[in-house]
């Protein structure tokens, strides 16, 4: 069972404090905290593209998983995905790396901004999840026709169960119906009234942006929701340097909000 002491050492705004208490779950309690995770999931497997461990501090969100023209031989869409982990990498992470340049890049921000002090790069994937709100392939986010039922309970996973500091919305700035769901899901978010509009420096060519939200979860946990510039898959992301530059813009402006 997980105890209230437990529960404040899982969320913690310490990465340490979240790494130690996960990799110090026993099984029993893992499985209660799973067990709660998918109570409500509108399918009877671990969805595709739902891929976190239980406790992220940072978490990136897509529209979909984009199109199946990404990968070489077997789509992994066919199969269902293995339950969130504990304290270890979720095993998908290290296929995104082998399979696409999406998962270069965000693997390459869950880096950047997590792993600090003496934090090893596998710790900080351990910190890490990455989940779409519509398990469909599409190759356009603006295009994809979200179900409601499977996208509120992604939702309401993360703002309950998961609870990450950082939500990075990737590829939404152009989706109402992905607006119109976080406004629902989360109080104080409202896609017109961003609370910081910062530019991204690193590109002058045009007027980037990272659009945040701060709102708080029914725990009292600090949630800060980020529309990031551009898709990652889009330019000027195409060049992995310029992604990797406004990977080190959020790190040096957040950075700060996770404490070791």
């Amino acid at each position: 069972m997980i105890t209230k002491t437990d529960a404040n050492h899982l969320w913690s705004n310490s990465a340490d404090e979240r790494l130690a208490a996960a990799r110090a779950l026993s099984e029993p309690a893992l499985t209660q905290a799973l067990v709660r995770l998918r109570a409500d999931l509108p399918s009877a497997d671990w969805p595709y593209g739902f891929a976190t461990s239980i406790n992220p501090l940072l978490m990136t969100l897509g529209v979909s998983p984009g199109s199946a023209r990404s990968w070489k031989g077997r789509d992994p869409a066919k199969d269902p995905f293995d339950a969130p982990t504990a304290g270890r990498p979720h095993p998908h992470l290290t296929v995104m790396r082998r399979a696409t340049p999406f998962g270069d890049r965000v693997r390459c921000l869950a880096r950047t901004v997590l792993q600090t002090g003496d934090l090893s790069e596998e710790d900080a994937y351990a910190l890490f999840g990455n989940v779409v709100l519509d398990p469909g392939r599409s190759g356009t986010a603006r295009d994809v026709q979200i179900n409601p039922e499977f996208a509120g309970w992604v939702l309401r996973a993360i703002r309950d169960h998961l609870r990450p500091r950082h939500l990075i919305c990737l590829g939404m700035k152009a989706h109402r119906e992905a607006a119109r769901l976080l406004e629902q899901t989360f109080d104080g978010f409202e896609r017109a009234r961003p609370d910081g509009e910062h530019p991204f420096h690193s590109y002058k060519r045009s007027e980037l942006t990272f659009q945040e939200w701060d709102v708080e979860g029914p725990h009292g946990n600090r949630i800060t929701i980020v529309f990031w510039p551009q898709h990652p898959r889009r330019a000027p992301f195409s060049r992995f340097d310029i992604w990797q530059a406004a990977c080190e813009e959020f790190a040096e402006r957040h950075g700060a909000d996770i404490r070791l």
